[in-house]
């Protein structure tokens, strides 16, 4: 009895050692948007070449296709197709748990001021577009620079 004692008074005093909590995983919420998003350029803005189309897509009929996330056409005002269609790469530096980020630069069109529209397309069963309408204008001279 004497030893039933012993080991009840050990086990009820040992340090019981908590358990590690689960780390604090944070997710930034403006990419939990369903769809495509343009970070840039933004909706009606002035650009100039080279232009730097950036977003991302989280599902709802966009969805990466191999190493792509959507097609870019460039329309003029009058509904023209300006150059040839450019495939959208996912991002080599894309760590979203929940989307898939992407970069592309423009160079040039054969356009060198006026309207247009990025019109993106996804590569889903469901035909998808998003719009993004910029102004292209001349890139100012720096009169310092020699």
């Amino acid at each position: 009895m004497l030893l039933f004692g012993f080991l009840l008074f050990i086990f009820t005093n040992s340090k019981i050692e908590e358990e590690p909590a689960l780390p604090s995983v944070s997710v930034d919420t403006s990419e939990l948007y369903c769809g495509i998003s343009v970070t840039s350029p933004q909706i009606g803005s002035n650009v100039s070449f080279p232009v730097k189309v950036e977003g991302y897509i989280s599902g709802c009929g966009w969805e990466p296709y191999g190493n792509y996330v959507a097609k870019l056409k460039v329309y003029d005002n009058q509904k023209r197709l300006i150059g040839r269609p450019f495939l959208v790469h996912k991002s080599t530096e894309n760590n979203s748990p929940v989307s898939t980020q992407f970069i592309l630069t423009i160079s040039n069109l054969p356009i060198s001021e006026g309207s247009l529209e990025f019109v993106f397309e996804n590569f889903g069963a469901l035909e998808k577009t998003m719009t993004v309408p910029v102004t292209i204008i001349q890139k100012p001279v720096d009169e310092n620079v020699q």
